[in-house]
């Protein structure tokens, strides 16, 4: 074979894998939803979704975790909201020096957390349940934020459980 029709065959050869790639892409395909096991609502009117982490389970795309933003702000890491289904080993980290304490919140099971700030770091509030009806949950605030972890957690946040039919697409309602 000659160099030319080498390079023709070669490039008719790219031209056929880059159509036959090209023909098996879908460009602005309806993507299902991502759905969430937790709503957060009545929460300040400036806070949004700021970035959320997911994951698939039994088919649906799961919120795993959602940051939450307040519009313009900037220092502190903003509150984190994280849902897992809940699993027989689910446990929640216990801090020693005082630093944690056991509690009960709406009947359900809690590991509440204050980590003192530090020079470089703010303040930190924590709220773990390993398993409340049927999902693993961690909430944390920082600095003087407001609400904090516990008034997230008693307050705001709708607990829907571990079945996909119960989800809502709305995280914050």
């Amino acid at each position: 074979m000659t160099t030319t029709k080498a390079k023709r065959t070669t490039w008719h050869l790219r031209l056929w894998l880059g159509l036959a790639v090209a023909a098996g892409v879908l460009f602005a395909a309806p993507q299902p939803a991502l759905m969430y096991p937790i709503q957060l609502t009545g929460l300040p009117a400036t806070w949004r979704v700021g970035s959320v982490e997911f994951v698939a389970d039994a088919g649906v795309q799961r919120g795993k975790q959602l940051d939450l933003a307040g519009t313009g702000t900037q220092g502190p890491p903003q509150p984190t909201v994280t849902a897992a289904l809940a699993r027989p080993g689910s446990s929640c980290h216990f801090y020693p020096s005082g630093q944690s304490r056991h509690q009960t919140i709406n009947g359900i099971a809690v590991v509440v957390t204050h980590i003192s700030a530090s020079p470089s770091v703010p303040a930190m509030f924590q709220v773990c349940a390993a398993h409340a009806h049927g999902l693993s949950l961690f909430v944390s605030t920082y600095g003087s934020q407001s609400p904090r972890a516990v008034s997230i957690f008693r307050d705001h946040l709708r607990i829907l459980g571990p079945d996909p039919s119960r989800w809502t697409a709305h995280p914050l309602g």
